[in-house]
Order: C-alpha cells, then sequence, then structure tokens
C-alpha cells in the first residue's frame, strides 16, 4: 500500500480488519451458543418421559436412599429446621459482634 502511495491509509485500515476480526470471532461464539442452546432443548424434548413422571422416579429414589440410611423424612426434616435454627443463632451473634466492635470503635 505503501508502494502505491497509500501508506497514510495503513493505520485506518488495521483498526477496520481489527474491528472486523473482532465482529466474526463474536459471531461464531454467538452460533456456538446457539447450537449448544439447541442440542439441550432436543435432549429435554426427547425424554420419554413427563415431568411428572420424572418427578416421582426422583422421590422413589430419595425414599431408596433414606431407606438404606435408615432415616425416615420426618427425622430429614426435623434435622434442616435444627440446622435452620443453629444457622439463625450463628448469624445472630455475628451480628451482635459486628454491633460491638461498632460500638467499641
Amino acid at each position: 500500500m505503501e508502494e502505491l502511495g497509500f501508506g497514510d491509509y495503513v493505520k485506518e485500515l488495521k483498526v477496520v480488519d481489527d474491528e472486523s476480526r473482532a465482529q466474526v470471532s463474536f459471531q461464531m461464539r454467538f452460533e456456538l451458543m446457539l447450537q449448544r442452546t439447541e442440542k439441550k432443548r432436543e435432549k429435554k424434548s426427547k425424554t420419554s418421559k413427563s415431568p411428572e413422571e420424572l418427578k416421582a422416579a426422583q422421590e422413589a429414589l430419595f425414599a431408596k436412599a433414606r431407606l438404606k440410611t435408615g432415616i425416615s423424612k420426618s427425622e430429614l426434616v426435623e434435622q434442616d429446621e435444627q440446622d435452620e435454627e443453629e444457622e439463625d443463632i450463628d448469624n445472630d451473634e455475628s451480628l451482635d459482634d459486628a454491633n460491638d466492635s461498632i460500638q467499641d470503635d
């Protein structure tokens, strides 16, 4: 380009080239994302079970796991409630500590 007398345009052409490459790169990534999304959608639609059947199967697996561990569903619920209470107590203590340190300053 410079030999032909267009050296002033080289810098501008490089900028346009870089922008063009960035746009192509973006389009390729976008198309790849669309393809992946479509594959996931197709995979989900190929299942032969309804959402209700899938939920029932999941519940059956949970029940089987509870039987293996010897823990009933009510015991799990009770343990979850205890864990939440302990978490609340810990959070309250943390807030108290933070308030105390603020007052000390």
